[in-house]
């Protein structure tokens, strides 16, 4: 859910970084480690959102801070490090429920990796071995047409595979 975010204090680090604190109202705390979201919207409707790592300790009240460091060839670091004044709203989401969805999505990842690589090893233990005429003498041969055939089946079937990714439910728990 994203939370409007009121900047309350600007602390230059470097000629390049900033620390700003903001007051969330609602804000529901955070953890160590924990991550936020800034999203920034042109007045064209175009926006850019950036995660940053949360600076601030663990705490119960309605403020935290970041540190940015600005990029020569950023979209937001130049404007969060440069251009954001005291009083500024932005928009920002950061959850630590979102980590069991991190977690599940990592897990489902995996198991693609796992079931590309069985195709990719099963379709190569046969192929390559056919293509290279190892069977040639019992009349067992794999012309390059199929064979060029065959290794374009597989590149659809392992993007394909991976794009099943998409169809993860990633539910709050």
């Amino acid at each position: 859910m994203w939370r409007l975010g009121t900047v309350v204090a600007l602390q230059d680090e470097t000629a390049t970084a900033r620390t700003i604190r903001f007051e969330v109202p609602d804000w529901p705390g955070h953890v160590a480690g924990q991550h936020m979201d800034v999203r920034l919207t042109a007045s064209d409707g175009y926006s850019a959102v950036r995660s940053y790592s949360i600076a601030s300790a663990p705490n119960a009240n309605e403020h935290f801070e970041i540190t940015v460091e600005r990029l020569p060839d950023g979209e937001v670091s130049p404007y969060l490090t440069q251009e954001v004044m005291v009083g500024d709203r932005l928009e920002l989401r950061s959850d630590p429920r979102d980590v069991s969805r991190i977690i599940a999505l990592s897990k489902a990842s995996y198991r693609k990796m796992i079931q590309n690589l069985a195709w990719a090893t099963g379709y190569n233990v046969i192929a390559i071995p056919l293509a290279a005429g190892t069977l040639a003498r019992w009349g067992i041969i794999l012309s390059p047409a199929i064979g060029a055939a065959l290794m374009s089946a597989s590149t659809v079937i392992v993007a394909v595979n991976a794009q099943l990714l998409r169809r993860v439910r990633l539910t709050r728990t």
